[in-house]
C-alpha cells in the first residue's frame, strides 16, 4: 500500500494554510483591484466616448456657424453691390440731369447773345442806313453817280 508519511501531510497542510492565507490577503484584495482596475478603465472609455460626441457636436456646431457667417458674408456683399449699382445709376441720373440743364442753360445763354447781338446789327445797319440816307440826301445824288 502507499505509505502517507508525516511530510506529506505537513505539505498538504502548509499548501491548505498556504491557500487560505492567499485568499485571505491576497484574493480579496487582487480581485477588488481588477475590479476597481476594470471599472476605472470603463470610466475612462465612457468619459472619452463622451467627450468624442461633445467634440463631434462642437464640431457640427462650428461648422453651421461658419456656412451661416458666409451666408451672411455673401449676402452682404451682394447688398453692397446693389447699394452700389443703385448709386452709379442715381450718380448717372444726377449728371445727365445736371449736364441737360448746363446744356439748356448754354442754350439760352447762346440764343440771348445772338439775339443781342443781332438786335446791334440791326441797330448799327439802321444807323449806317440812316447816315447813307443823309448822305444821299445832302449830296443830291451826286455821290452816287460819281461813284459809277
Amino acid at each position: 500500500m502507499l505509505s502517507i508519511g508525516w511530510s506529506f501531510i505537513f505539505t498538504l497542510a502548509n499548501l491548505a494554510v498556504l491557500v487560505f492565507f492567499v485568499r485571505l490577503f491576497l484574493w480579496k484584495p487582487l480581485t477588488n483591484f481588477m475590479r476597481a482596475r476594470s471599472l476605472s478603465v470603463q470610466q475612462a472609455l465612457d468619459e472619452a466616448a463622451r467627450e468624442r460626441l461633445r467634440a463631434q457636436e462642437l464640431r457640427d456646431e462650428m461648422d453651421g456657424v461658419i456656412r451661416n457667417a458666409a451666408l451672411k458674408a455673401e449676402s452682404i456683399i451682394n447688398e453692397a453691390k446693389q447699394r452700389a449699382e443703385t448709386i452709379v445709376e442715381e450718380a448717372s441720373v444726377a449728371a445727365k440731369r445736371e449736364s441737360d440743364a448746363i446744356l439748356q442753360s448754354t442754350r439760352k445763354s447762346l440764343e440771348s447773345q445772338e439775339a443781342e447781338a443781332r438786335s446791334r446789327l440791326r441797330q448799327e445797319l439802321a444807323a449806317l442806313t440812316s447816315l447813307a440816307m443823309a448822305r444821299v440826301l445832302e449830296g443830291g445824288g451826286k455821290g452816287i453817280e460819281s461813284g459809277r
